[in-house]
């Protein structure tokens, strides 16, 4: 019998970064380990593809003081089903 794994796995995003007024942006993550350091993390009953993740978008109110940005990310388990959360 063959089982087809089309679930996405659970992704959350680390906490919301708040600075007030800084004049540099914190870089986005660029690593499924820079994610999970930052306390991100994602399950799957099959596992993560590690090297799936990726900055899907990156958006900003253009306002100052304060500019508010969100980030979407993006990783898949190992049968390549993704998931996305929003930082």
């Amino acid at each position: 019998m063959v089982v087809i794994d089309d679930v996405e796995p659970i992704v959350l995003c680390p906490p919301t970064i708040e600075e007030e007024c800084i004049t540099v942006v914190p870089a986005a993550y660029s690593t499924y380990t820079e994610f999970v350091a930052a306390g991100g993390s994602a399950t799957d009953s099959d596992g993560i593809d590690p090297g799936s993740f990726f900055l899907v978008s990156e958006t900003s109110n253009n306002l100052i003081c304060p500019e508010i940005i969100s980030r979407v990310y993006a990783v898949a388990d190992i049968n390549g089903n993704y998931n996305y959360c929003t930082q």
